[in-house]
């Protein structure tokens, strides 16, 4: 064979191989059972996901409605701990205005 020949069925070879590997890849399969079974279908999302009617249809919420509500639980938690840390800073600051004398709470510029 003529030096061309080879590298020719090399690269064909070398092609077929990587090839196959790609294919075998894609064609996997998962043996786990992944759907969320609602309204008597299986749903392939996730388990929070509300299934709501849209002209007669049922099908899972769009992905802006279902984010839109993990937001606002997010912003509502938020909220929530941004109020914690005002009373407490509230908190703080009236034991600051207490604090003098010997065993009282000092700010980090007053000297006793």
């Amino acid at each position: 064979m003529s030096q061309r020949m080879v590298v020719v069925l090399s690269g064909a070879i070398l092609f077929c191989l990587l090839s196959a590997g790609g294919l075998q890849a894609e064609n996997y399969v998962s043996d786990k059972d992944e759907s969320v079974k609602k309204m008597g279908v299986a749903w392939n999302i996730a388990e929070d996901r509300m299934i709501a009617n849209y002209a007669g249809v049922y099908q899972p919420e769009g992905l802006d409605v279902y984010m839109k509500r993990h937001f606002d639980l997010f912003t509502a938690k938020l909220d929530q701990l941004s109020a914690e840390i005002n009373q407490l800073q509230k908190k703080v600051d009236s034991l600051m205005g207490k604090g003098t004398g010997t065993g009282g709470i000092l700010s980090s510029g007053q000297k006793s």
